[in-house]
């Protein structure tokens, strides 16, 4: 029923998993390995991070093990989880290899611009991700610096990008070949529409269905049980955020 016909495009992490594993494995068990690799990167992925932030080991992000399982994983978002995963672990090795100068390093850059390019192919909301914890981290690190100031600011911005411009060239090209179809929506967009999106980790989330409006899941009483939580543990200092990490939360926190 299916032949490989390959073509670069930032989608191919499951791809390049299947295709050499189908000559060993029967499709089931190609599933079942790659569900594995993701469940066990995204045990790994915390632990490494908070390694490179912290400079140790700890018990906290084991935490994270608890929703591994979760809605992408249930939905069979596999590309995306598999690739995050590898996101999140490229960037710890980009926080541990932070050269004691402050500069980027030249050698940094250019391994890091491969990382980036092979993180885009795998995923493109991935290589967003990651372009976002580098970016948010590092305008975090020179605010927070005592030589803080604009034109450093505009300088390190400068020579991050090589590490996204391979990806970016290759993106625009591909929809330059294949220009995306806008055409079907799976609801009309509207201000209330997007007033309700921004609003549903508080009010659930809604579907709409024959023009009428339903609750389609009530999270609003887990969701506000997690902030709070969440506010008392770093409160009392029983939990730190990191201050490299602060900008990074609060944008992923807007955008989901």
């Amino acid at each position: 029923l299916y032949t490989f016909s390959w073509i670069l495009i930032p989608d191919l992490a499951m791809d390049v998993l299947a295709a050499p594993l189908q000559y060993f494995f029967s499709i089931y068990d190609c599933g079942r390995i790659i569900l594995a690799i993701i469940i066990i990167l995204w045990v790994l992925a915390p632990a490494f991070l908070y390694r490179a932030l912290w400079g140790h080991w700890g018990l906290w992000p084991l935490v994270a093990s608890l929703v591994v399982y979760n809605a992408n994983l249930a939905w069979g978002f596999t590309a995306y989880l598999l690739t995050t995963a590898l996101a999140v672990i490229s960037f710890s090795g980009w926080v541990a290899t932070k050269p004691t100068d402050g500069t980027t390093g030249k050698k940094r850059i250019i391994l890091f611009s491969l990382i980036s390019f092979l993180i885009y192919c795998g995923h493109l909301i991935a290589f967003g991700i990651f372009a976002l914890l580098i970016v948010s981290s590092e305008a975090s690190y020179i605010i927070s610096s005592d030589k803080f100031n604009l034109r450093l600011l505009v300088r390190r911005g400068l020579a991050l990008l090589p590490l996204f411009l391979p990806a970016a060239i290759h993106f625009v090209y591909l929809i330059s070949l294949y220009p995306p179809d806008l055409g079907y929506h799976t609801e009309s967009w509207s201000i209330m529409t997007s007033a309700r999106a921004l609003f549903s980790p508080f009010t659930g989330a809604f579907k709409t269905l024959n023009g009428k409006t339903y609750a389609a899941d009530y999270m609003n009483v887990r969701f506000m049980l997690f902030v709070f939580s969440a506010f008392f543990l770093v409160q009392h200092k029983l939990v730190r955020i990191h201050k490299n990490m602060l900008a990074a939360i609060v944008i992923m926190a807007v955008l989901a």
